[in-house]
């Protein structure tokens, strides 16, 4: 039986998975097996996959069920396996050829109540996506470090650090058993910030391992971080997020800062020609979801949007 499960997810997106099945079978650690979750996709993905082989184990959803639920079909048939150690890596990621053992071994040294994850460098950019998080005091959610303010974290071999980033999650098979798999109300974002939570929660501790590198295109499955798609889970999810965790100030809090993102983003669409608004109103259909309690998958309005949004002339 394979020491870890590298589970991957895949929607529309096969070329980014097949590059980063290639880094992975370029790495110089090789006792793994790879399970890609393919979450119902409208293109040819499962045929491309299919070409893998045995190597592979591909799962195909018959519904779109979002990184938390296509995550958790992974991670089951995993720890089926009796894999030791899971790996969820996102498909628009690739590994470095030693990350994957330099993840194994940081476990080993750490020991068994250490969750780990990668340092994320962004692509094309080159610049570091993640290096950890502190939970801010004032709304209870986790603060990215930043590459510029926090670049001496860099130089630590591991970085404690409030949640890891669901781009490179690296934990033991007995977490999810202890913590519970992802609660799929969350779909897609927060997702991965919830269960970090509940992990410390339940006694666990994070840790970024600074030489385990993975290269990210970020978003690249589903259109970037200004997409529609973006601004309607991360305005609901937040909100879920705090009210799971937060207290009721630090929700205020949050609700505040949203607030003002929102505005920011209202005065930018309004210079835009012409004056589409979709971040704007996938925001607003963020927000009344998360009042109405309607979770899981985005509705099809938001889809459109973002359908809309990729197709847009470069100046709109």
């Amino acid at each position: 039986m394979p020491t870890v499960g590298i589970v991957l997810i895949n929607w529309n997106s096969a070329e980014y998975t097949l590059r980063c099945v290639s880094s992975i079978e370029r790495g110089d650690f090789k006792d793994y097996r790879i399970y890609v979750v393919d979450n119902a996709s409208a293109d040819n993905s499962l045929e491309t996959l299919s070409r893998l082989g045995n190597s592979v184990q591909l799962i195909a959803n018959k519904s779109n069920d979002g990184w938390a639920g296509g995550g958790n079909v992974g991670v089951k048939a995993a720890m089926a396996d009796g894999c030791e150690h899971i790996f969820l890596l996102n498909n628009d990621a690739e590994v470095q050829v030693d990350t994957i053992g330099r993840l194994v071994a940081a476990g080993d040294a750490l020991g068994p109540s250490v969750v780990l994850g990668s340092l994320v460098i962004d692509k094309p950019t080159e610049e570091i996506q993640f290096l950890g998080t502190e939970i801010d005091p004032g709304s209870g959610t986790p603060r990215w470090f930043n590459q510029t303010a926090d670049a001496h974290l860099v130089r630590q071999d591991y970085i404690p650090s409030a949640t890891i980033h669901g781009a490179a999650l690296f934990a033991r098979a007995d977490h999810f058993r202890k913590v519970g798999l992802f609660d799929e109300r969350f779909f897609l974002n927060f997702d991965d910030t919830d269960w970090c939570t509940r992990a410390i929660k339940a006694g666990l501790r994070c840790m970024v391992v600074t030489l385990a590198m993975v290269e990210h295109f970020t978003s690249g499955s589903i259109g970037g971080v200004e997409s529609p798609l973006q601004f309607y889970f991360l305005y609901r999810n937040e909100l879920l997020f705090g009210r799971k965790h937060c207290s009721p100030r630090q929700r205020l809090v949050i609700v505040a800062r949203m607030a003002r993102a929102f505005l920011r983003t209202v005065r930018r669409e309004m210079t835009a020609r012409p004056r589409a608004f979709r971040q704007t109103r996938a925001a607003v259909r963020g927000v009344l979801d998360f009042v109405l309690r309607r979770f899981g998958d985005c509705p099809t309005s938001i889809r459109r949007l973002h359908a809309e949004w990729r197709a847009r002339p470069a100046a709109a």
